[in-house]
């Protein structure tokens, strides 16, 4: 039996147990989606609960039924824990109807980090009240996960918890690339750097005032107006390192074909990208391609490339790697398409 479906099971008959010692009224258990998938279902009345059972922890949705709609339900809460009786706690007073704040004081592991990134959105505010001009607020990306954002014109900070660390990571942005990051533990610390970087403060002037920060190089494009050359650059520079710390049998012909590609200058006009082992150049602003954008993919076989461009041509096979004319073209036509 799979460790997520013995927890499911375990927690089953827990719950069975002590909901039936601590709830007056009528309520339904049910275990479903056995394995890895394990989950177990709980229902009284206008509520319901959610365990999502992994090897060392339970994920927990507590919802209600609107007086509106009361034909489905909607998520109130949201926790992770290891603690089974921290499950067993929190389930059985949601289930008897308790409200969402004695929920919260009661179990610190419901909504933990989102009011956790609350708490800190407010403690900014406090710091810096110029910054309640700017736009900002908490987003659920999905599960347990939130993002705190602050916004202003292009300029922008997104406060977020990786993993189990303790203290959430700012990721500062132009144009929605990320430029410099800091673990937050100072919500003062937090407010200093937010302010002159949303009224727009260029990242020369923050080096200066902030020394101690990690500043990428493409902050340097950004500045002087080449931002996407930057881009650009940084994606060749990504990719460099990939195949530098790859080990497959075309790691060298890939290594010098990246070679041949950057001191033709391509590494300025094109995104570099790869998909398992594969080179990918395109004319895509960002990571991530869609289908319908166009690019080339180079595949690379012992000593030899293999070159598909996706564009009705023949993919072009080379025993040995070589920016040949023939390649030269496919990149050159790639080059001319909009960036998208």
């Amino acid at each position: 039996m799979p460790l997520e479906e013995g927890a499911a099971r375990d927690l089953h008959e827990a719950l069975e147990t002590h909901l039936a010692g601590v709830l007056s009224d009528p309520f339904t258990l049910q275990l479903s989606d056995s394995g890895v998938r394990a989950r177990c279902e709980y229902r009284g009345g206008a509520r319901r609960c959610l365990a999502h059972c992994f090897q060392h922890e339970y994920y927990v949705e507590f919802q209600r039924q609107p007086a509106e709609h009361e034909a489905r339900f909607e998520t109130a809460a949201r926790g992770r824990t290891q603690s089974k009786n921290d499950v067993l706690h929190a389930m059985a007073m949601w289930l008897a109807g308790g409200d969402l704040l004695a929920l919260h004081r009661a179990c610190a592991f419901v909504d933990q980090r989102k009011r956790s990134l609350e708490a800190l959105e407010a403690q900014v505010l406090e710091c810096r009240p110029g910054l309640h001009g700017v736009t900002h607020g908490l987003e659920h990306e999905l599960a347990d996960i939130y993002r705190l954002w602050f916004r202003s014109r292009d300029r922008s900070c997104r406060v977020s918890y990786y993993g189990s660390n303790e203290h959430p990571d700012a990721q500062f942005q132009w144009d929605e690339c990320p430029l410099f990051e800091f673990r937050v533990e100072d919500p003062q610390l937090l407010s200093a750097v937010l302010d002159p970087w949303l009224c727009g403060e260029l990242p020369t002037s923050m080096r200066r005032e902030f020394p101690w920060l990690e500043i990428s190089d493409l902050a340097d494009h950004y500045e002087a107006g080449t931002p996407v050359e930057g881009e650009f650059l940084a994606s060749w520079d990504w990719i460099q390192g990939f195949y530098d710390d790859l080990r497959f049998p075309g790691r060298q012909p890939a290594l010098l074909f990246l070679a041949a590609l950057r001191a033709a200058g391509y590494d300025r006009k094109l995104r570099a990208g790869q998909s398992l082992w594969s080179l990918i150049v395109s004319r895509s602003r960002r990571h991530g391609l869609r289908a319908d954008q166009p690019r080339i993919v180079f595949d690379f076989h012992g000593e030899g490339l293999r070159m598909h461009s996706g564009d009705g041509a023949e993919d072009v096979q080379l025993p040995r790697v070589a920016l040949t004319p023939e390649i030269e073209g496919a990149l050159r036509r790639l080059a001319e398409e909009e960036i998208d």
